[in-house]
């Protein structure tokens, strides 16, 4: 047996232990698309051939892994360009003597030719082409020039360049801006091909060859794909130009986190889609599902397949097997229709020669009279059937009489608009008989504001979650560096998500504030009181603005379950989902390191009333702290039915927000 020899010895032991505290952050994310923005971006290395073409290969400055937005404007520009001020022509007529150039058929004074300028000729002996200076103009037909002609001849070839038509820069006609088919260039993922001949175009319609360019520049954006496997943080301006490139509209992500950063104090997540499709955000979800450091959701979409996915997603992630508690913003595009009867493949539509006599008949399918079709209805016949096939008498018309149940009537013209706009324009009459067996069409109503309203309110109650919240408005107007620009209401969705990250968890945002909008569209303005509260009642989450260039302000901070208090009320659920994370991420160092004794259990309940008394005394100015006093631990043991679990039991009280005030005048 070892030696003892005497001595004091002195246990120090920690019976009250007081755990170190972080405070969670609930980290809002922005998902959506993040492009490399080119303006004007010189292309090297390149002259235009007006005789040949040119082709570009690959785009200037494109960044690694981007890929190029072919649905959106590519612009090509030239600079320093000289263009020909007549047409080329063949009928020239040369006299050596006289050097004078005749031509019958040209109109030299009324086309503006003068004194200098170049006369490219081509000789017809030699076929090479020849430069000369006009010295005159003597006549409509007729020029005199420097120099002498070495032969005499008619049929000659030539044109005429005037330095007065030099153009310092030109942007040549777009493939999508211009809906004539003969465009000057075409684009393709990897290259852009110039045409031959592209001409100028002067403020009175005249076109002018070009002779000559000096440089090329191309305007374009990419999907930038290279940071689409993780989140970017940004928390400045500086930062967001630096990680997510330009603030411009062309840009969706860093326009959103701009907007986001003028509504916090603290960081903005983003990530960037690697497609800007609806596959590309719903890809972002298994990204995403392993973190606990993002809380508020914004997609940058108006897509509902899209805000269904991320439905599940918030719903799934804040079960307590998961722990990762999260809640979503999507602003819906306002619905201007109503079907009401959905699409059938077995309409008969036929236009026998009279004004009164077009017509739908659907033996199969057909219930106008039980769907309640009306006057005033349209059926869409859509652009092609379900195989694919292309529909002769496509477009949109108006119901004029419902006939029968499977028979209706419909004025004689077609409707053009886009599909959920609301808004129909008559074209033109059918003036031969036809007959179409077996249309695809549906039946579907304009709907009014009171409409309106009742859909989207009815949209709100379709998720009926708490950790949903659908904003309005759909659309409104921020300024940026180059000027003000109307863009759908994610935006919005992206100022409450930034307020989220940056605001205690107990915050209302009832009447708060909302910075980084100048003007919102389809909400106070746009709709009267009766038809808001028929929005708010099943849930949506109205923004509003007193006047033009007054800060918007929430409404009411509504979820869209509007079933009780609790669920209706954000500030509510985020300070519930901030209470959950501090306990979750504190009790975590506690798993599987330890063993269930009552000395664990002791410490687990010193760690849980530390949490409770951090709550309680971190108090701000009119909010109170996030948990009341009257909030303790109940119990803290071990489960009788699974005995590697504890079981904490905690009463928590959490403030609730100002939204009535009752006063009582007794006289």
């Amino acid at each position: 047996m070892a030696y003892t020899p005497p001595a004091v010895l002195v246990f120090q032991q920690f019976v009250s232990q007081s755990p170190v505290l972080s405070p969670p952050d609930l980290d809002v994310l922005l998902v959506g698309p993040n492009y490399q923005v080119l303006d004007k971006e010189p292309v090297l290395n390149v002259t235009y051939d007006p005789s040949l073409g040119n082709t570009i290969a690959g785009y200037p400055s494109l960044e690694t892994g981007a890929v190029v937005d072919l649905a959106s404007n590519v612009d090509v520009y030239f600079k320093d360009v000289v263009a020909t001020i007549v047409a080329t022509s063949t009928a020239g007529a040369v006299t050596a003597d006289g050097n004078v150039l005749t031509d019958a058929g040209n109109t030299f004074i009324t086309k503006g030719v003068s004194t200098e300028d170049r006369i490219k000729l081509i000789n017809p002996t030699t076929s090479l082409e020849e430069l000369y200076i006009v010295d005159s103009v003597l006549s409509e037909t007729t020029i005199k020039v420097f120099g002498k002609f070495e032969y005499t001849g008619s049929l000659i070839s030539y044109r005429i360049v005037n330095d007065i038509k030099d153009y310092t820069e030109v942007k040549i006609r777009n493939p999508i801006d211009n809906v004539d088919p003969n465009t000057d260039f075409a684009v393709s993922a990897t290259q852009i091909t110039l045409d031959a001949g592209i001409k100028v175009y002067a403020t009175g319609g005249q076109d002018y060859p070009v002779e000559s360019v000096g440089s090329i520049s191309i305007t374009y954006r990419a999907l930038r794909t290279q940071n689409s496997a993780e989140i970017l943080d940004v928390e400045s301006l500086d930062e967001i130009q630096g990680k997510l490139g330009v603030i411009d509209i062309r840009n969706p992500l860093a326009v959103a986190a701009n907007i986001a950063i003028q509504n916090t104090i603290s960081r903005v997540r983003t990530f960037s889609i690697d497609e800007d499709n609806s596959q590309g955000y719903l890809e972002v979800l298994d990204r995403i599902e392993d973190t606990d450091e993002v809380y508020a959701l914004v997609q940058l979409t108006q897509d509902a397949t899209v805000a269904a996915a991320y439905k599940s997603h918030v719903d799934s992630l804040s079960l307590p097997e998961k722990g990762r508690w999260r809640r979503m913003f999507w602003s819906p595009s306002l619905i201007k229709e109503k079907t009401v009867q959905q699409l059938s493949g077995t309409g008969d539509f036929e236009y026998v020669d009279s004004a009164t006599a077009l017509t739908m008949e659907d033996l199969t399918n057909g219930t106008f009279i039980t769907s309640n079709v009306v006057v005033g209805d349209y059926i869409r016949v859509k652009d092609e059937d379900t195989q694919g096939n292309p529909q002769t008498h496509k477009g949109v018309y108006k119901v004029t009489e419902v006939i029968s149940e499977q028979k209706i009537k419909f004025e004689n013209v077609t409707y053009t608009g886009t599909a959920g706009s609301g808004s129909y324009t008559a074209g033109a009459a059918y003036s031969s008989d036809f007959l179409d067996v077996s249309i695809d069409y549906e039946l579907f109503r304009i709907l009014d504001k009171t409409g309106m309203a009742d859909a989207m309110a009815s949209l709100a109650e379709s998720y009926k979650d708490s950790r949903v919240h659908q904003v309005l408005s759909d659309q409104i107007e921020i300024t940026l560096s180059d000027g003000d620009h109307t863009v759908p209401g994610y935006y919005l969705c992206a100022a409450i998500g930034g307020m989220v990250a940056g605001a205690p968890p107990h915050q209302g945002f009832t009447n708060l504030g909302i910075a980084g909008i100048k003007k919102l569209y389809n909400s106070n303005k746009y709709f009267n009181e009766t038809q808001l509260n028929k929005m708010a009642e099943k849930g949506v989450y109205i923004v509003v603005q007193d006047v033009l260039g007054s800060l918007p302000y929430t409404r009411h901070q509504m979820s869209t379950d509007t079933t009780i208090l609790e669920r209706q009320e954000l500030s509510i659920g985020k300070t519930v989902d901030y209470i959950s994370y501090f306990f979750k991420r504190r009790l975590k160092s506690v798993l599987g390191v330890y063993n269930i004794t009552p000395s664990t259990l002791a410490l687990v309940s010193t760690m849980c009333n530390a949490i409770i008394v951090y709550l309680q005394e971190n108090t701000l100015p009119k909010i109170g702290a996030p948990l009341l006093k009257t909030s303790e631990i109940v119990s803290v043991t071990q489960s009788e039915t699974f005995k590697d679990q504890i079981n904490a039991v905690i009463d928590i009280d959490v403030p609730f927000p100002v939204n009535k005030i009752r006063v009582d005048l007794l006289i």
